[in-house]
């Protein structure tokens, strides 16, 4: 796990609100702060979806793409919000590329004061003391910023 200052917090909320950046991620969840509290569960309502459109949604959370145009609804205006939270999880295209043990890979990024942040974090399906997995998704997230022309320290 790593935690990331965001170092140009107007570049990388761009990117996030009105970029294509995060859109394949999957959102965990979402809680915004302005007037009020918003709190957005990223867990995919099948109940909602006919029977054409859940064949077509094959996972279980909503993706970024999705979500970003209410969220930006939400924190648009003269202020910014005063807390900001996301928690994404990579998409199967990404998870594909690490070993099986690998139950969800997140980035976590909190805005709030100011400041923005980014933790990554993994989960996997058994307990295990090799660090390796964390190394190399920690090196992913580091290097998915630098492409991006976000600068971290």
């Amino acid at each position: 796990m790593i935690n990331l200052n965001i170092l140009d917090v107007k570049k990388a909320m761009d990117e996030l609100l009105k970029g294509n950046l995060f859109d394949e991620f999957e959102v965990r969840i979402t809680e915004v702060h302005t007037f009020t509290k918003f709190h957005i569960d990223g867990s995919l309502n099948k109940a909602f979806l006919n029977d054409e459109e859940k064949k077509l949604y094959n996972r279980n959370f909503v993706l970024w793409k999705e979500v970003k145009p209410h969220v930006f609804n939400i924190i648009k205006g003269k202020r910014p919000p005063t807390y900001l939270k996301i928690v994404f999880s990579a998409g199967k295209d990404i998870v594909v590329d690490f070993p099986s043990e690998i139950s969800a890979l997140f980035i976590n990024l909190i805005y709030s004061q100011g400041n923005f942040s980014c933790t990554s974090g993994i989960a996997l399906n058994s307990f295990s003391l090799n660090k390796e997995i964390e190394y190399e998704w920690d090196n992913y997230v580091h290097n998915f910023f630098k492409k991006a022309n976000i600068y971290v320290e």
